[in-house]
């Protein structure tokens, strides 16, 4: 009885210094909100039908893109960025291209696409959009093949 007792006070404890550690794979830049993002692209490209529906809400919502994209020191590597955030821990967009409704790739090595949490109706859905020459949110067809960054919010 004292070893499962014992046993189960040590498995609590456990539970909350884990509550308050990140995740593995996810990087803390020291954003206002708390927000936590992966340190890696989810591999493939996917809709937004599907991007919702394997990923959830661990898409990065419109606000959330737009606290990295203002609160953080971006740096142009030539193939994706080095973004840093107020804490001077980084993460790394590389340049994987997008896929069109039909699948076939484009301009992968020169700008990335990737989803957010938001939708713009039944066909559209916002969309981050990084190359050398803008990093902005925009919108188009959610059929596009985009790449997906999860994220965590504290």
């Amino acid at each position: 009885m004292k070893r499962s007792l014992l046993f189960l006070g040590m498995l609590t404890a456990a539970m909350f210094v884990w509550a308050d550690d990140i995740p593995v794979g996810y990087i803390d830049l020291g954003l206002p909100s708390g927000t936590h993002w992966k340190a890696v692209d989810e591999p493939g490209y996917y809709t937004y039908p599907s991007a919702r529906y394997y990923f959830g809400d661990a898409l990065p919502n419109k606000a959330q893109v737009e606290e990295l994209l203002y609160n953080c020191t971006w740096k142009w590597t030539g193939k994706g960025y080095k973004v840093t955030g107020p804490n001077q821990n980084s993460i790394y967009f590389p340049f994987n291209g997008y896929q069109d409704c039909d699948e076939d790739l484009h301009q992968y090595g020169s700008a990335a696409m990737l989803w957010t949490l938001d939708n713009t109706g039944a066909n559209f859905a916002y969309y981050y959009i990084l190359s050398d020459r803008q990093r902005t949110i925009l919108e188009d067809s959610n059929c596009r093949g985009c790449s997906v960054r999860l994220v965590i919010s504290k």
